[in-house]
């Protein structure tokens, strides 16, 4: 049977020992005397008057907000990259107004067509398609059943014993997609080959003017939609498995030569930042043939009201905060 003591000079007892000190315990933290841990999860306050007095110890409350705004300006400048040069290529001017920079050292040749011209990449083929006759539609009218009928539908092999065809039938799923969109669904790769070649698509529509307005739009959304590289000038190095480039910008007055060079080396993360940069101490040939863009620098001035810098993973100033 627990024994239940009344003491009235803990000094004595402490000193006397006359209590057995394995009894005795204070406990701080929840203890659950039950299976369910659902109000023990809770983190209820017994005592709110502890979490003030905590407060109070800690100086939170020695503070006055009397205080009037306070008013900041920054002035500064600032300057845009203008040279870019992949791993193992030469360099070449850039305009960040027309290419984000990630876009273009991750870009790669996106394949369309595959052993003498056979189409691929079907998925890119159809929506490219389904663009040309929506953007048709927009501004022209509904000619899909037109383009279907003029050659310029996906085809699906009619013959399994065409050994031409074999990339198609070898595969039962590859099989099933250009079975289920021949004759079904346009070929928006074919429209752009032909608006490349300068041939009138249109002709024999009775709307040639319109369609011709229309495949000027067409050909430039696919340029900036796929971002193709030119000529091969990938900086994607196959035997690092990583990416490799430079660029640069340049730092004093416009008549100013002189130019900061940035060198990635080892960028495979898939978000570039600027920890993937280092300075390169102008040991890299940045020499561009051509206009290089040199106006290119710009001054900011901002007026604003100071707070407090917020970011993640940041370190809460308060206590007990959860």
């Amino acid at each position: 049977m627990i024994k239940k003591y009344s003491i009235n000079k803990i000094d004595d007892v402490i000193v006397n020992r006359t209590l057995p000190s394995i009894t005795i315990w204070n406990r701080l933290e929840g203890r659950p005397r039950k299976d369910d841990f659902s109000r023990a999860l809770r983190a209820e306050i017994r005592d709110p008057l502890w979490m003030l007095t905590k407060q109070w110890q800690m100086g939170e409350f020695e503070m006055d907000d009397a205080g009037s705004p306070a008013g900041a300006k920054v002035h500064l400048t600032s300057t845009m990259l203008n040279k870019y040069k992949p791993a193992g290529h030469p360099a070449r001017p850039y305009e960040s107004k027309d290419e984000p920079l990630e876009a273009m050292v991750e870009q790669q040749t996106v394949p369309m067509t595959w052993m003498n011209g056979r189409p691929f990449s079907l998925n890119l083929r159809i929506m490219m398609g389904r663009q040309w006759i929506k953007m048709l539609k927009k501004s022209t009218g509904d000619f899909k059943d037109f383009f279907l009928t003029n050659g310029y539908g996906i085809t699906s092999p009619a013959d399994p014993d065409n050994k031409d065809d074999a990339f198609i039938l070898a595969h039962p799923g590859t099989w099933q997609d250009f079975a289920a969109a021949g004759g079904r669904q346009i070929d928006g790769y074919k429209i752009f080959e032909e608006i490349e070649k300068g041939t009138n698509i249109g002709a024999g529509s009775g709307a040639e003017a319109q369609i011709a307005d229309v495949a000027d739009k067409f050909r430039k959304w696919v340029e900036e939609f796929f971002m193709q590289p030119g000529n091969d000038e990938s900086a994607w190095l196959p035997s690092r498995l990583e990416y490799q480039f430079a660029c640069s910008a340049p730092v004093g007055d416009t008549d100013d030569p002189s130019e900061k060079i940035y060198k990635a080396e080892e960028y495979y993360t898939g978000r570039l930042d600027w920890f993937n940069f280092s300075i390169a101490e102008n040991n890299i040939d940045m020499t561009v043939e051509g206009d290089v863009d040199t106006d290119v620098r710009g001054i900011i001035t901002s007026s604003f009201i100071p707070s407090n810098i917020d970011f993640g993973g940041m370190p809460n100033t308060r206590w007990w905060a959860f």
